[in-house]
């Protein structure tokens, strides 16, 4: 009896990624305080190259005042307008920058101190801050406070539902999810690092080395998947692909991955079939916040690669010392590098 023949394989999700990335621009991005390049102090956006697992600025993206260091912040979904907290020699400055355009608009209202997270709102109508304990809805066109929100410990740059009505953060381990209309929170789980899937089912946190989904409505909570290493302090949230089909986390090296402790990779991972790969390295004391953005404009746009020693990979963390090949480094980090 002839045997059929085994179904042709799917494609990795990275080739997958590499593939959308080419045809509509789809990527990972991360805000970044341009470092060691005087070149490149204008191009705080790095933007993630699934094919060679590399990292590129985003040329001229977003022009910065001059000694101007980003701090933190966050871009729409279309990587057009970003809301940017900048460290300058007279103290710091939040505004919000369109792409390829100089000027920039500066928020007035009572911003909150540095650290601090932010997320938009699906029609980019939204800014909410994150900063000395408290949730804070700007209207990013006036700067004018909309709304004070309740107490919080984290926010993540996916916390809004797809409706912009509600909107998910955490308050001291336990995941919260606060309604625009009620002015109310109600608690959906024990975790950390919550994102809001874009199709809207599903809400995802971590706990412990565990990445767990659970319904809007609280209930139907499930395990996602569970990381091979219990480091938890080195996992991030997880960011849904914008077809809610592909997650990305920034977590620590598999056994025999040959890095030290704080080497660690973006990972992305097709929830369909568990198809997982790593699409870029970084080494540092904390995992940084990547983004999902959608521009025909990024791999047009994209510099070169991150300067990497290809020979040795020397890479190092914010105030560690990081040992390679029997070669001590050491460096201002996060660096992020690529290894063919």
């Amino acid at each position: 009896m002839q045997q059929e023949p085994a179904p042709p394989a799917k494609e990795s999700v990275r080739a997958q990624l590499a593939q959308a990335q080419r045809k509509n621009g789809l990527s990972l991005v991360l805000v970044a305080e341009p470092r060691d390049d005087p070149e490149s102090k204008s191009d705080p956006v790095l933007i993630v190259a699934p094919a060679d697992r590399s990292m590129h600025r985003w040329n001229r993206a977003f022009q910065l005042p001059d000694s101007a260091d980003v701090s933190g912040g966050a871009l729409t979904a279309d990587g057009n307008v970003a809301a940017l907290e900048l460290d300058l020699p007279k103290g710091q400055l939040f505004g919000i920058f369109q792409r390829r355009k100089s000027k920039f608009r500066q928020l007035k209202a009572t911003i909150p101190s540095w650290p601090y997270f932010v997320c938009w709102s699906n029609d980019n109508s939204k800014l909410t801050v994150l900063g000395d304990g408290n949730l804070q809805v700007l209207d990013p066109v006036s700067g004018l406070i909309l709304e004070s929100g309740p107490s919080a410990t984290d926010l993540t740059s996916q916390c809004m539902s797809p409706d912009d009505r509600r909107l998910v953060y955490e308050l001291n381990d336990e995941i919260l999810v606060y309604d625009f209309e009620q002015h109310k929170s109600r608690r959906l789980a024990h975790g950390t690092g919550a994102t809001w899937s874009p199709a809207g089912e599903w809400i995802a946190f971590r706990s412990n080395d565990t990445y767990y989904g659970v319904r809007p409505s609280g209930e139907g909570q499930k395990v996602l998947f569970k990381c091979e290493k219990d480091l938890p302090n080195l996992l991030s949230p997880l960011w849904w692909s914008p077809d809610s089909r592909v997650v990305a986390y920034v977590g620590p090296l598999r056994q025999g991955e040959g890095l030290p402790l704080y080497a660690l990779r973006l990972r992305v991972r097709r929830l369909e079939d568990d198809s997982e790969d790593w699409v870029a390295e970084i080494i540092g004391a904390t995992p940084p916040g990547f983004q999902w953005i959608t521009n025909n404009d990024l791999r047009q746009d994209a510099g070169p690669a991150q300067a990497h020693d290809s020979n040795q990979h020397a890479a190092a963390a914010r105030l560690w010392n990081v040992e390679r090949d029997g070669v001590s480094y050491a460096a201002a980090g996060p660096v992020y590098f690529n290894i063919q």
